[in-house]
């Protein structure tokens, strides 16, 4: 099965192409290379910590480059669902295509690969959809709702039909800078699951939501902050 995946080139998804790459053998990745920046500021000092403690985990704190990988074959672009994009996944015939953490995509671009294209959403669509979700979750103080979905890309952000869907399971001795760890680590078997729900051939792999959660945007660096407190005061009774 050959398999395309559009994001950009940071050290969770990399991590993530490289597992995808050891469930199959044909692996095309289109790299974004303009990365949407808000006005505000947004960046907090935990995040400095997830870059650390996933290189640890992932990586065992070495530098790595996607070009260690034998079997997958790169191409950069300035926008992922762009011209050359599509002349490139026509050429090699893809039997799917993953998005994760690129651009909204055109509607040309979804009609060319009518039915191939799925997109990793970390949060829960039904309830939160746009970006941050995990973070306008906890700012909710809404746990229950830390999910990671896969679901079938539409010409609307984050709608479309459910593949599958996991919740975040955190432990009393969590970090909030491991949520993204444990974010992409689903995205990974969520993936997974459906090349072989697809190599299989099973049917009735998708599920269509009651309804749809309102778009958030970034979050900016001070709701950032109450997010952190909001975690570091329940994580002891998240499981509870």
């Amino acid at each position: 099965m050959k398999i395309a995946i559009l994001t950009t080139d940071t050290l969770h998804h990399k991590y993530f192409i490289s597992q995808i790459c050891l469930t199959t053998d044909e692996v095309f990745c289109i790299l974004e290379n303009k990365i949407l920046k808000p006005k505000f500021d947004t960046k907090i000092k935990f995040e400095g910590k997830r870059e650390i403690f996933e290189k640890k985990k992932w990586f065992k704190n070495k530098n790595f480059n996607l070009k260690q990988i034998d079997n997958l074959k790169i191409l950069n672009v300035k926008n992922a669902d762009n011209q050359r994009s599509i002349n490139f996944l026509k050429k090699k015939n893809i039997d799917i295509i993953i998005l994760f953490g690129v651009k909204k995509i055109s509607k040309l671009f979804l009609n060319k690969f009518k039915g191939k294209v799925f997109n990793l959403h970390g949060g829960d669509l039904r309830k939160y959809r746009g970006l941050d979700s995990h973070y306008w979750s906890i700012y909710h103080n809404d746990f229950k709702s830390l999910f990671v979905t896969l679901h079938t890309a539409e010409i609307k952000l984050d709608t479309g039909k459910i593949v599958s869907q996991k919740k975040i399971n955190l432990t009393k001795t969590d970090k909030i800078y491991q949520l993204r760890y444990k974010n992409t680590n689903i995205c990974v078997s969520l993936v997974q699951s459906l090349i072989k729900k697809l190599t299989l051939k099973k049917k009735d792999i998708l599920s269509t939501p009651n309804s749809y959660g309102r778009y958030y945007s970034f979050m900016p660096k001070q709701l950032k902050v109450i997010v952190e407190k909001n975690f570091n005061k329940n994580r002891k009774r998240l499981n509870d």
